[in-house]
């Protein structure tokens, strides 16, 4: 009867201590080098990029390209000559209309479809390359802008744009209609 007792007993022993789950430890760990890797492939990713914006620039004789600081490249298809008009400036309002292009000059969206539309300087969600590009113009103004993938929507993997893909240079032709500042008229 005792050999019974003390078999219930290890049994209950057995299953209590069985029931906890206990964490393992990784067998492997993780270094920094996936991400001086993941580093390494962006930037050859990019040069390789700059390289055939550049190229698709140079074939374009028509125009004169320049560089911009952050980086993307652009052309006034239309000046405003007037030397006391300014460019929009943080929280400024200004009304635009846009087509978007692939970096070989395919039409992605045309001006129709998307529209006049508003946008507060650097408070919209829009690419940073068209905020920066918008701080160069004046009213009335004209400009192509080239804006390599990572000024445009980069590796953006929430977005869900069957029409413009991941890591995709972009040509957007930009009308700056009118500007109101300081959000007021």
């Amino acid at each position: 009867m005792k050999n019974k007792y003390f078999f219930i007993l290890i049994l209950a022993f057995g299953f209590l201590s069985c029931s906890e789950n206990t964490p393992r430890k990784p067998i492997q760990h993780r270094s920094g080098s996936y991400f001086k890797e993941s580093v390494e492939i962006s930037k050859k990713h990019n040069d390789i990029e700059e390289t055939e914006i550049k190229r698709v620039i140079a074939l374009d004789s028509l125009n004169n390209y320049e560089a911009s600081t952050f980086g993307f490249w652009y052309y006034f298809d239309k000046k405003n000559e007037d030397n006391n008009a300014s460019s929009p400036k943080a929280t400024d309002i200004v009304d635009v209309n846009y087509e978007i292009l692939n970096l070989y000059g395919e039409v992605i969206y045309k001006k129709e479809e998307i529209g006049d539309k508003k946008i507060i300087i650097d408070k919209e969600h829009e690419i940073q390359g068209l905020n920066e590009g918008l701080k160069l113009m004046k009213e009335g103004e004209s400009v192509t802008f080239v804006f390599p993938s990572y000024m445009a929507y980069g590796l953006n993997l929430q977005q869900e744009d069957p029409r413009i893909g991941q890591k995709q240079p972009l040509i957007y032709k930009v009308e700056l209609k009118s500007i109101i500042k300081n959000n007021q008229k």
